[in-house]
């Protein structure tokens, strides 16, 4: 399972390729404030049925579902996150990412899961539709061709994204898109 993608790196590259070039395919991670606060969200909490690993060979990917408990005579996972509910997809295709290994490996069909953020102490609950399912499918096509393409992906369009991002020194977004049409192999 060394060639399986994680499945945390899937919220990466929805909610930034570039980030996910930079973090996950020259390795290069920084850790800033925001990842320290989550990963004491999770340390804090205690939850049942935490830290279940959880793989998929058809998808190739491996990661940890937070919690996983039956309810309603089927099970449900939740994903805990330290920020405040809002528009977060990238989320939701982690979520659903996990949801899949779990059926792959259990044979059972989940509907739905949870996404429980700490700041805001709400919980969304998230359907496991063929859309959201297909957006899976296409962030591990995404992450497999970034890897293959061997060159930095664009600047995001929205620079909201580029507050508090730990790669930001690395990624420098406000140089002009010329500047970085360099290959890895001339690094």
């Amino acid at each position: 399972m060394t060639d399986y993608l994680a499945i945390s790196k899937l919220n990466t590259v929805v909610f930034c390729p570039r980030r996910y070039f930079i973090e996950a395919i020259l390795q290069d991670n920084k850790t800033n404030y925001h990842m320290i606060e989550g990963s004491g969200v999770h340390e804090r909490t205690v939850r049942e049925g935490e830290g279940l690993t959880v793989w998929s060979d058809r998808l190739g990917m491996i990661g940890r579902v937070d919690q996983v408990k039956r309810e309603d005579d089927s099970w449900r996972i939740t994903e805990f996150k330290k920020g405040g509910l809002g528009e977060h997809s990238s989320d939701q295709v982690q979520l659903c990412a996990l949801a899949m290994c779990f059926e792959e490996m259990h044979g059972e069909t989940l509907e739905y899961g949870f996404i429980f953020y700490n700041k805001t102490r709400q919980r969304l609950d998230v359907n496991f539709d063929e859309d959201l399912r297909g957006q899976v499918e296409a962030a591990v096509t995404t992450m497999r061709e970034l890897a293959r393409a061997n060159k930095f992906p664009p600047v995001t369009t929205n620079r909201n994204k580029c507050r508090g991002c730990s790669v930001k020194e690395i990624c420098q977004p406000d140089l002009k898109p010329s500047k970085w049409r360099v290959e890895l192999g001339a690094l």
